[in-house]
This record gives C-alpha cells, structure tokens and sequence, in this order.
C-alpha cells in the first residue's frame, strides 16, 4: 500500500462479488493524490461511496521488481494479523526489473554522421515531431534522439477464485530527444545545457493463460492525443482525460472471470502508463554533444 492511512474504510453495506463469468461495468480511482492504492466503484461514477466494491492494495514499487498488487473486496476481518485486509481475488507480481533497451542515432547532420565514423542514421525528418512536442525551439544547434524499448512481465495468481496461473508480457517502444545549448564563459570555457523529453510510441500486451497466449493487443502511447481506449478479448478500458487521467471506465466481457479480467486492465491501464514506465527511464544523453562515441554513446 502507499501508506497506512490510504486504506480505505468498507462501505456499510458491501457488494457481493460477481459470478466467475459475468460481465461487469466498473469505474477505477486512485485513493488519494499521495497513495498508490486504487479502488472500484460498481457502474461508472465515483461520487458514491456506498458503490465501492474493491480495493487495489499495492506493496512495494512495480520498478523495482518487488511490489504485489492484491484486489481484495471489503470483507474484511479474516485475517488476525491484518484486520483491515479484505479477501483477495487475484494478485499479481512484478518480477524482477524492466529491461530497457536503447538505440543511440548519431550526430544530427547526415554530413557530420558520416564523417563521425557514426554512419548516417542521423536525425530523421519524423523526429520534428518529438521536438516539436517537447516545445524545443530548432535555432540550427545540436539535437539529439533516442529510440528505445522495454520488456517486462507480471505474474498473476487467484487468491478465492478459480483459475489457472496467468503472465501479462509487456513491450514498449518510445523515443526521447534532447536539445543542447552552448555557453562560452568570460575565461573561455565552453559549457553545455540541455533539455530533454521522452515519449512512449506504442504499447503491446501478450496474456498468457495456463502458459498458452488467449490475446495480444495494443495501444498508442502518450504520443497520441485524446481519449484513450484499449480493447482486448476480456475488457475495454476507457480514460477519457486520456493517459494522464487517474479515473478510468472498465468494461469486461463475458465468458470471463470479471476479476481477472479487472485486474489485467488495472495494469495496462495504470501501473504500465506511459508515465510509470518514463519513471524509470534513463536515456543517458551526454553532458557535452561534441563528444560523440564517449560517455556511453
């Protein structure tokens, strides 16, 4: 959990959890601007508090490979130790640290790159757009882009519920870029500053149930404007404020265990977001742009 006081209270009167196949409507909020838990309403509005059905309890951080995600309805009192714990449906595990994988262009003009012994996959005409997005004002001096990708995997397992061991695979692929500014100091010195940004392009999400994939899908990333949906064989997730919205409208299918189906896009929706993913993102550009194939370039 974020912190103890981001538990919730139980409503008075608590909602019964749905069939193993029953399709539900559900809205998703986080509890609080400081906490990292979430809970779930029945229906799509979030103002009445007698509507909350669930409660998205997280332990540890995603990133660091550490963290568990439990839904728990609110009956709660089974557990001695942990009184305020409700019965877990499913919870899902982050193993181990995501895996970043960076692509390094070289210098921004195709003449430079050549003769850099860098080749000359320079700054590409589509890359304007990440720099227009970062609000980077092109006065002709060195830009700098990434293109990268990530891979990671979450474990998911029934807690009261029927159903088999499940893996959500996560891939990612983005671009950052960065702008450099040249000073030159009253002893002659030369100094850098920059400014970066990074952007998430696409996001794709392989399920596997009892170890055979039941779908893949996926999803534009923060590069898109907008309203944002995801679609899959078990639910629709709808952010109307679009990623960097909090609340979140879900919509499972039937023929699937309503809770698994919740929390798998709890996680594409939230805890693998453009923004979660970019927290742990190093793109590594250099202090000094001249210095081109040093530093770990």
């Amino acid at each position: 959990m974020g912190c103890c006081e981001s538990i919730p209270d139980a409503p008075k009167n608590i909602i019964p959890d749905p069939g193993e196949k029953e399709a539900i409507v559900c809205a998703i909020d986080s509890v609080g601007m400081m906490s990292s838990d979430y809970q779930v309403w029945q229906g799509e509005n979030t103002t009445d508090e007698e509507m909350r059905w669930f409660f998205l309890n997280k332990t540890g951080s995603v990133w660091s490979g550490a963290a568990v995600i439990d839904l728990e309805n609110f009956k709660r009192g089974g557990n001695s130790e942990q009184p305020n714990k409700g019965e877990v449906l499913y919870s899902a595990k982050f193993e181990g640290s995501p895996q970043f994988e960076r692509q390094y262009k070289s210098p921004t003009s195709e003449f430079t790159g050549f003769f850099s012994g860098w080749g000359v996959d320079a700054e590409d005409p589509q890359d304007s757009v990440y720099f227009d997005k970062a609000g980077f004002y092109n006065d002709g001096g060195y830009r700098r882009g990434v293109k990268w990708k990530l891979t990671t995997t979450a474990a998911i397992s029934p807690g009261n519920r029927k159903g088999d061991s499940t893996v959500l695979k996560v891939y990612a692929c983005g671009t950052s870029v960065c702008e450099y500014d040249r000073r030159t100091t009253e002893e002659g010195q030369v100094e850098w500053s920059y400014q970066e940004a990074e952007f998430v392009d696409q996001l794709c999400f392989n399920l596997e149930v009892g170890g055979s994939s039941v779908d893949t899908w996926s999803v534009p990333g923060d590069t898109a404007e907008g309203e944002m949906e995801l679609r899959s064989k078990l639910f629709t997730v709808t952010k109307a404020g679009g990623w960097l919205s909090s609340q979140c409208i879900v919509k499972t299918k039937q023929d699937w265990d309503p809770m698994l189906a919740l929390l798998v896009a709890f996680l594409c929706s939230t805890e693998y977001s453009p923004k979660a993913i970019k927290s742990d993102l190093n793109s590594n550009f250099p202090e000094d742009p001249t210095s081109w194939g040093d530093g770990g370039w």
